[in-house]
């Protein structure tokens, strides 16, 4: 077996078509490549959330929140537009998005409600902003401060410094307790039982 026939045989191998997309026959380089840009992508993506995070927006006078859900949205951006180039260079049209949104809608057909549901919700969060970053909360069973919010759950971080990782959807479908949303300041009651002869002075006292 000589160079050529090996050469000849990789280069099948990688450009034998596996499946076709919008009248595009997709390849194990065509796939490569799509992985490839992704990658390089997702670098540039975090190089430039850790430049608003820690150089722009930390300078601004944003509420925190806020900056949290500028950052996010730009990475959802910066992730839509890495995913339509890649699909370009490896010449799939997308024609407007189809062919995403034909993606999705397969894949709830395939049981991934609950994955479009979660990240639907994690949007509206980001966007109505009820619930933000280092809120003390209560959903559920569970308890603690909102550590992250991501595309499918959120992490909240509990008493016990336990990191509770939590589906979006739960936010929308359930009651959710914020004990410190828009003022950190509340009462709580808590009640002490003492004896009828008990000094009520000394009381007051010892409870302080």
């Amino acid at each position: 077996m000589d160079l050529s026939t090996v050469l000849n045989a990789l280069d099948h191998f990688f450009t034998y078509p596996l499946f076709t997309v919008n009248q595009t026959p997709i390849t194990l380089s065509s796939l490569a490549f799509f992985a490839f840009i992704m990658g390089g992508f997702k670098i540039i993506n975090t190089l430039i959330r850790r430049f608003l995070s820690n150089q722009l927006l930390k300078r601004s006078k944003m509420p925190k929140a806020t900056q949290y859900t500028l950052t996010r949205i730009i990475q959802y951006f910066l992730l839509l537009v890495g995913t339509v180039i890649a699909f370009q260079v490896i010449g799939v049209d997308l024609s407007g998005l189809v062919v995403i949104f034909g993606f999705l809608s397969v894949g709830i057909g395939f049981g991934l409600q609950n994955l479009t549901s979660n990240f639907i919700a994690g949007l509206m969060l980001l966007f109505e902003q009820h619930i933000q970053i280092g809120d003390r909360i209560t959903v559920g069973d569970t308890e603690g401060d909102v550590a992250e919010i991501n595309i499918r759950p959120t992490t909240i971080r509990s008493l016990n410094n336990v990191a509770i990782v939590v589906p979006n959807s739960e936010f929308i479908s359930s009651t959710v307790i914020n004990w410190s949303h828009g003022d950190p300041k509340t009462r709580l009651e808590i009640e002490v039982e003492v004896s009828y002869n008990s000094d009520l002075d000394k009381v007051i006292i010892s409870l302080l």
